[in-house]
């Protein structure tokens, strides 16, 4: 089940975003929109977005559609040190 939505992710999570991190560049007719895993962490003042080394900001034209990631249980092999 898909449920994107436009509206941008304020909960802690790992998150799916499908779109444009920045703003249309100038030099390009066209630019395919791109999946991007989002780590969403909530801070003293607010919420930082973070995905392939970068935030993401609505004013630096980040463009797309969020969908909540739905994370695998770890393997119970895996043990705390």
């Amino acid at each position: 089940m898909n449920n994107w939505q436009t509206g941008w992710p304020t909960e802690t999570g790992m998150y799916w975003f499908y779109g444009w991190c920045f703003k249309k560049s100038p030099f390009k007719d066209t630019e395919e929109p791109k999946m991007h895993l989002v780590v969403v962490h909530k801070i003293h003042n607010g919420v930082i977005r973070m995905t392939e080394g970068h935030f993401l900001y609505k004013v630096e034209g980040a463009e797309g559609m969020w969908l909540k990631a739905e994370l695998p249980t770890p393997p119970k092999e895996v043990k705390a040190r």
